[in-house]
């Protein structure tokens, strides 16, 4: 089937223009209010985004859809993907929402769909995704039938109890001692990564993280991992670490400044699992 809104993660656009114009995100909400009415009646959704000035906009155009179809919307607040990942299956969400453009601009903005699983949705769902906007943008889209509306809370907890989930899953880790120098891209990271860090122990001298909702990854983040390199070798840290937009990717700078991509990061934990007797 040929897609006139999914890319290959999800819809990306600039914001309010393209597949982000206003009328198409509301017959996204639309589409998948009534599309997961067929899966999960009155099903709970949450919903992160990282720090673009647009996410709440694009929020409050999607989520009519949503109400209209008796779903509860949870706002998770500014997230990192994997947080809406990790709270979507730990907590018992049925649909997980991110918005966020990742790496890019800060004048583009996206929709990322995951299941109660917290992957991706399958081809076969965003398939028919497709057909149903279709239909609500050609106004043929048949509302579902609810004995109520649903309902849209704010959440101002999600990301502490995130910051929770993972320290709960390095028990014994302390990094007393140990520095490492830090950018969050100005983005979704820049709350909750270097209170991890911190919270274990760790020196943290922080970069890229003011965000202000139009430098997200403006000099800063994983495509500026290089600039890393000086700030390590002067605080001695053991490494740099650059996050993206989402937080859902890192680059790293060794203690020498070399740069370390993701086959080396690979390279590290098969050869821990392989200690442990995991790999």
């Amino acid at each position: 089937m040929s897609r006139q809104f999914f890319g290959t993660d999800g819809i990306r656009d600039v914001a309010g223009q393209g597949r982000l114009a206003p009328d198409r995100v509301a017959a996204y909400g639309q589409a998948l209010g009534v599309w997961l009415n067929q899966e999960r009646p009155r099903a709970r959704v949450l919903v992160g985004r990282d720090t673009r000035r647009s996410g709440p906009t694009l929020l409050d155009q999607l989520s009519p859809g949503f109400l209209a179809s008796g779903h509860t919307l949870v706002d998770g607040g500014v997230l990192p993907t994997p947080a809406v990942q990790t709270l979507c299956r730990e907590e018992g969400f049925d649909l997980a929402i991110v918005i966020s453009a990742s790496h890019n601009p800060a004048e583009d903005n996206g929709l990322k769909f995951f299941g109660g699983d917290g992957r991706k949705l399958p081809d076969a769902a965003e398939e028919a995704l497709e057909s149903l906007t279709t239909a609500a943008l050609d106004r043929v889209l048949e509302p579902s039938a609810v004995s109520a509306p649903g309902t849209r809370e704010v959440d101002e907890t999600a990301c502490a109890r995130y910051v929770a989930f993972v320290l709960g899953c390095f028990p014994s880790l302390d990094l007393s001692g140990v520095s490492v120098v830090l950018d969050c891209a100005h983005g979704a990271g820049s709350e909750p990564a270097p209170q991890v860090l911190m919270r274990l122990g760790a020196t943290v001298h922080l970069r890229g993280a003011e965000p202000d909702g139009d430098n997200i990854n403006d000099g800063a983040g994983v495509f500026n991992v290089a600039d890393l390199a000086d700030e390590v070798r002067s605080t001695g840290s053991i490494a740099g670490l650059a996050l993206d937009g989402d937080a859902d990717r890192v680059l790293m700078v060794d203690e020498n400044g070399d740069v370390r991509d993701g086959d080396h990061m690979l390279g590290l934990l098969a050869k821990d699992l392989a200690a442990q007797g995991n790999l």
